[in-house]
């Protein structure tokens, strides 16, 4: 970083900005006093890290329930092994518990495939943005898709109206 400052102020600033830190994690900023020669300023030098801490990230593995067609799912399963007895009649139970979490992973792999989610949590700093507010924003969002994906006149009222809540509650 760089700052002009008259010759009146270098000799001042120079022996205060020693004890000024940028950061309480860093030691006293190193600053030169360089005299350009073509007035009666200085110019003042230091050096400052543009480094910025590598934010935490959440990944985890969804499946979107939501998507899943219990009609779909309730024939894939009576089609199944475990559906017939014939199959699965001389197993022992550890191999009848893992033929059903097979089958069923299998299943529900084909139907509703696993998504790898990537998060980062982030820490609300704002102490307003408690948990009523956070559920109102939540059930915003919510009509907000769904009046979308409807596109029906009395789903954006609702969406509407439950924004502005969140929004009045939020300036409050």
């Amino acid at each position: 970083m760089q700052l002009f400052l008259g010759v009146n102020w270098c000799n001042i600033v120079d022996k205060k900005i020693a004890t000024i830190r940028t950061r309480q994690d860093l030691t006293a900023a190193d600053v030169k006093v360089v005299d350009v020669g073509l007035s009666d300023h200085g110019l003042l030098q230091w050096s400052a890290s543009s480094d910025r801490p590598v934010p935490a990230v959440e990944t985890f593995v969804r499946r979107p329930w939501q998507r899943l067609d219990i009609d779909n799912f309730q024939s894939a399963l009576s089609s199944s092994i475990l559906c017939r007895p014939d199959g699965w009649q001389g197993c022992d139970s550890d191999m009848m518990a893992s033929l059903y979490d097979t089958e069923l992973t299998a299943i529900l792999d084909r139907l509703i495939p696993v998504r790898i989610v990537t998060r980062r949590p982030r820490t609300s700093a704002d102490p307003w943005f408690d948990e009523e507010c956070r559920t109102a924003k939540r059930l915003t969002r919510r009509l907000e898709r769904a009046a979308a994906a409807a596109a029906k006149r009395s789903d954006n009222t609702a969406a509407a109206s439950a924004k502005h809540a969140w929004q009045t509650q939020r300036r409050s």
